[in-house]
């Protein structure tokens, strides 16, 4: 399947919502992603990009939230689209939770985590601006 195919067929899944990975239930979800809906991602190329958003990991293609964002090692994305092309070839539950796990097991490089909190610290202050009541 292609990018684009595989994008059509998580899509179908997502909005179908036949399914049910118990993490995800209060996030409205049935895969990993960050966000409000399913954005495309290109598993053409190793440059996937991840997102933490503290209450799980998942495709970010859009981060507006200012959450920790990644690109996994090449071997570590060759697994991601294997399981991506799982779940869109035989959705369902043990498929779902497969990628699910995979993707929760992963972790930001270190430099990334450290580049994050630095940002946060210095621009803390901005983040809590207080706001004058009517």
């Amino acid at each position: 399947m292609t990018s684009e195919e595989l994008n059509e067929k998580l899509r179908e899944i997502e909005n179908r919502g036949a399914y049910s990975i118990s993490e995800l239930d209060r996030h409205g979800k049935m895969l990993p992603y960050v966000g409000w809906y399913w954005r495309d991602v290109d598993f053409a190329t190793p440059a996937i990009r991840l997102g933490d958003c503290g209450s799980f990991k998942g495709f970010m293609e859009d981060n507006k939230w200012d959450h920790i964002e990644w690109s996994p090692s090449a071997e570590e994305s060759a697994d991601i689209v294997r399981l991506v092309h799982a779940v869109a070839e035989k959705p369902g539950p043990e498929s779902l939770r497969a990628l699910y796990n995979y993707i929760q097991g992963l972790k930001p490089p270190e430099d990334v985590v450290k580049e994050h909190a630095e940002f946060e610290a210095r621009y803390s202050d901005m983040l809590n601006i207080p706001t004058i009541g009517f």
